[in-house]
């Protein structure tokens, strides 16, 4: 069997009262608001650390395979049986 609720909203055209009434309650609330914003951003920074930590780990193992794939390819090219051109200061 399912039970019923029943759900009441009230609607009014007048305002609620607000809590800052001047100016230096303006400054108070932007200020608390600047706080509660870099609060924030330290733990968004806290949540993102690990994962750039993991992204530097993935690029930097992409990085040595790239590399030695390439490596291992100069080194079969350097054996084709041709003598490598060799420079020297002069020819920069």
């Amino acid at each position: 069997m399912v039970d019923l609720s029943t759900l009441t909203v009230d609607i009014s055209t007048q305002q609620r009262p607000s809590d800052s009434d001047s100016f230096w309650d303006g400054i108070v609330e932007g200020w608390n608001g600047l706080w509660t914003t870099l609060g924030a951003a330290v733990v968004a920074a806290g949540v993102a650390l690990p994962w750039l930590a993991f992204l530097i780990v993935c690029a930097g193992i992409i990085y040595l395979v790239i590399r030695l794939i390439a490596r291992s390819g100069r080194s079969s090219a350097g054996n084709s049986g041709e003598a490598p051109d060799e420079r020297t200061d002069n020819d920069a």
